[in-house]
């Protein structure tokens, strides 16, 4: 019973990581024009 719980601790734990991966990603590839533009800005300067 208790290897049980670990082991479903576990896979919530990686369902959230992959998650929180996942609309990292999005994220990202949502904003990677205005954040391209931020950064090739702080280089220049």
């Amino acid at each position: 019973m208790k290897e049980k719980k670990i082991l479903n601790f576990r896979l919530a734990l990686i369902k959230g990581l992959y998650k929180a991966f996942v609309l990292a990603i999005g994220y990202n590839s949502f904003s990677t024009s205005t954040y391209a533009q931020g950064t090739s800005e702080v280089s220049l300067e």
